[in-house]
């Protein structure tokens, strides 16, 4: 667990902020529809919240990702032992798929859902060509014909085909099969699994292979069909290009669930929740466009405790362990917004004044939206004990001080 000083921000936090501004998460549009949760507007200037609300809020967020960010529904196919479960448990960090060696783990296909619920993982029993197999169009016509007759949410966005490396083997049904998959508006990546550094010239013949053999699969802008190597047992290079690939082939639609569902690429999924920062932001902007007295901020409260239920979800933290239980995420989320931590900034960084105007409106949501950010991050890969709430809050205290100083100097121009 990382240590809770209070004294220094952190050096890798400074890291991960000069990168957000490099990205250009730090140039807001100061300016957006006032947001309303519970029933309530966000801008009712001097109105506080009621503690049974305060959790509602976070909460509201977190439900609102239903219909910002629409499912994405994947399919993993291939023979059996190819790697498919393996593959999906490696990319996604669930143990949800069984795996097995050889022998036929999947018996009929197994819907998996992340806990954010922004991926669906379809997991097909594998091929076995034979008497005594499943043939791959069979498969397709019958399993993959139900599912994509039922509700449209629940319909394939996009398949895995599966090699064995190992097998080298691509027969005429599989290629049948993807032509299936196409001809039903499925887009299909090629992946080649359990390769190993040793067979490189054997890699490479495979490839080249497939790319000249196998019509239907997805080609992305240099117009070559696309095929991933990967080991699945460790986080390879190959798995991060089959992610990339994925995001590539499933549009701006399904980005972001893409992104809140994997867990190979933190810089991707923190470039996600940033996105929810700058709109979070912009709304609080709006909301103080006339401005108040701090002893009035609790206003800002379900702007904030919303986007920092989005963001909680966009990393997979769980809402239960959030808002239930100890609740120690929900109370370290109420320390960073409402009247206590407006007058903290104000203590901490000279020139504010005593008035929440547009600017510091959309500074401090911004800031407080970062110090989340690095929390989240820290609560998801254990690196941060969310149940020691007033260390953690001491030791975000600085943070949020620090990017909020900052933001303000990157609008100098702009009235405070």
């Amino acid at each position: 667990m990382l240590p809770m000083a209070s004294k220094d921000v952190p050096e890798d936090f400074l890291l991960q902020w000069r990168q957000a501004k490099a990205d250009g998460s730090g140039r807001l549009a100061l300016s957006g529809p006032k947001s309303s949760h519970g029933g309530r507007t966000a801008g009712a200037a001097g109105d506080g919240f009621s503690t049974d609300g305060e959790e509602r809020y976070f909460a509201d967020g977190w439900e609102s990702l239903d219909e910002e960010i629409p499912r994405f529904n994947l399919a993993v196919l291939g023979d059996t032992g190819s790697g498919k479960s393996s593959l999906v448990n490696a990319i996604f960090g669930e143990i949800r798929a069984e795996s097995g060696i050889g022998a036929p783990v999947t018996q009929s296909v197994n819907a998996h859902d992340n806990k954010a619920g922004t991926l669906r993982v379809y997991d097909f029993p594998g091929f076995e060509l034979g008497f005594t197999g499943r043939d791959p169009m069979k498969v397709i016509k019958s399993d993959l014909g139900k599912i994509q007759k039922g509700p449209e949410e629940g319909r394939i966005h996009l398949a895995w085909f599966c090699w064995d490396q190992s097998a080298r083997r691509v027969q005429e049904p599989h290629v049948q099969a993807i032509n299936e998959l196409r001809k039903r508006g499925i887009t299909v990546i090629g992946v080649v699994t359990k390769v190993r550094d040793d067979e490189q010239r054997e890699i490479r013949e495979f490839g080249h292979y497939i790319r000249e053999e196998v019509k239907g699969l997805w080609s992305n802008s240099d117009g070559k069909p696309t095929v991933c190597f990967t080991r699945a047992l460790e986080p390879t290079a190959g798995l991060k290009k089959l992610l990339d690939e994925t995001r590539l082939a499933g549009g701006a639609t399904f980005r972001d669930a893409i992104d809140a569902a994997q867990v190979l690429d933190w810089d991707a999924k923190k470039r996600a929740a940033r996105t929810v920062v700058v709109a979070a932001a912009a709304t609080a902007a709006s909301a103080a466009a006339v401005p108040v007295p701090v002893a009035t901020a609790a206003f800002l409260a379900p702007v904030q405790l919303a986007m920092m239920g989005k963001i909680a979800r966009l990393m997979g933290l769980s809402l239960v362990g959030a808002v239930g239980g100890s609740g120690a995420l929900a109370q370290l989320a109420l320390q960073l917004t409402g009247r206590a931590a407006a007058q903290s900034l104000v203590k901490l960084v000279p020139g504010v004044g005593s008035v929440v105007n547009a600017t510091v409106a959309a500074a401090w949501t911004y800031a407080a939206g970062e110090a989340w950010i690095y929390l989240c991050v820290g609560v998801a890969t254990k690196r941060i004990d969310p149940s020691q709430v007033e260390s953690v809050y001491r030791f975000l205290s600085p943070i949020i001080s620090f990017i909020f100083e900052s933001v303000l100097k990157d609008w100098g121009s702009r009235d405070r």
